[in-house]
């Protein structure tokens, strides 16, 4: 007998039986076979083992490692666009304006490296001059680079 029979069934017995002693003996063991109807399933749920992955027919996972390596090229050379964009700003605050920084990164043995970076001063202005050694110094720090990556043009 299922949940639904279980409940017909006590709403049969509570209209059909009369008020008194009996009735209330009886509705209590009629709620202990809807209780039982109810933990029945149980058992069998609990062996189971359940699988809480996410199955969505529309969506398919591919395992293209181009793919995967197209998405990761694309998340270093905007981490490095940051970075050139950091550099900037730090020159920018130290009186260089106009300055641009383009760096050059290569993934070697699996691992994204700085090949060099490229300081262009050519449209940059300083009211105290620029001092080429400062530029090195700070974009290297900045890139957490040797001073030899770091290229002035």
């Amino acid at each position: 007998m299922g949940i639904a029979g279980a409940i017909v069934l006590t709403t049969l017995i509570d209209v059909l039986l009369a008020e008194g002693e009996t009735k209330k003996y009886v509705k209590g063991i009629v709620a202990l076979l809807v209780l039982g109807a109810i933990i029945a399933p149980l058992p069998a749920l609990l062996n189971k083992d359940i699988d809480f992955t996410f199955q969505n027919p529309s969506y398919q996972v591919t395992e293209n490692p181009q793919m995967n390596e197209n998405y990761l090229n694309r998340i270093y050379m905007e981490r490095y666009k940051a970075y050139e964009l950091n550099c900037q700003n730090l020159l920018k605050a130290h009186g260089i304006e106009g300055a641009k920084v383009r760096i050059d990164i290569a993934n070697i043995n699996g691992k994204v490296e700085i090949l060099t970076a490229n300081v262009d001063l050519s449209n940059a202005h300083s009211q105290n001059g620029i001092n080429r050694d400062f530029v090195l110094d700070t974009v290297a720090f900045a890139l957490n680079i040797d001073r030899g990556k770091v290229v002035i043009t």
